[in-house]
């Protein structure tokens, strides 16, 4: 299983080949993935009707929503603490997403270069 960034999300809406690629994948494989509930909000805010529905229709069936609780709140703590230190603290969103794919233990599928900084996070980009 895999959590899906919004930079993913919005580049299967407008159909880019990389984001269509490892979704074919995640189809092919029988892949089930990950939604965190902050990624779907920023979806949702950011694209058109039709790109939401092109992308709920894809993932219908494969996709679960991922809630953001107390586990996932302490490792966001956990997680711009030691951001803060360094100098490079991360926004709450990406706060949230990062947390999200390290309490579940699973890959995080994104481009943004951000969620790199993060310690222990796996990183796949598309």
């Amino acid at each position: 299983m895999t959590v899906l960034d919004t930079d993913f999300l919005i580049a299967l809406g407008h159909r880019r080949p990389g984001a269509m690629a490892r979704s074919d994948h995640f189809l092919e494989e029988a892949m089930l993935t990950r939604v965190p509930a902050i990624v779907w909000l920023e979806f949702l805010i950011g694209v058109a009707p039709e790109q939401r529905l092109r992308v709920r229709a894809r993932l219908a069936g494969s996709t679960t929503l991922h809630p953001f609780g107390s586990e996932e709140a302490e490792r966001a703590l956990d997680i711009q603490t030691l951001l803060s230190e360094a100098g490079t603290p991360m926004s709450w969103n990406d706060l949230q997403v990062a947390a999200s794919a390290l309490v579940v233990g699973e890959p995080l599928v994104t481009n943004d270069k951000a969620f790199q900084r993060v310690p222990g996070l796996q990183v796949e980009p598309f």
